[in-house]
C-alpha cells in the first residue's frame, strides 16, 4: 500500500496539485475506529481538511508541498 500511496503523493506534488494525505492528518489513534477506517475524530479532521482546501486552495496556481502542510495543520487545528 505504502509504494501506492507514494507514487499519488509524487504525483499531485509534481504536479502543483492539492493532496490530503491521510497518514499526516490522521496521525492518532483517537482518529481511527479500526485499523482501516476513520473514527467520528478522524473523519471530522478529514472533511475539516477537505472543506479548507475547498475554500482556501487557490486552483488557478500550483502549490508546494510546504503550503499544504500549513493547510493540513491549520484544518487539523479546526477540527479538535
Amino acid at each position: 500500500m505504502t509504494i501506492f500511496n507514494d507514487v499519488i503523493t509524487r504525483a499531485a506534488f509534481r504536479h502543483g496539485l492539492p493532496l490530503i494525505d491521510l497518514r499526516l492528518l490522521c496521525n492518532e489513534d483517537a482518529d481511527f475506529a479500526n485499523p482501516i477506517e476513520p473514527s467520528v475524530l478522524g473523519g471530522a479532521k478529514i472533511a475539516t481538511a477537505i472543506a479548507a482546501v475547498v475554500a482556501e486552495h487557490d486552483f488557478a496556481r500550483r502549490c508546494s508541498p510546504f503550503e499544504l502542510t500549513n493547510l493540513y495543520r491549520q484544518a487539523a487545528g479546526r477540527s479538535l
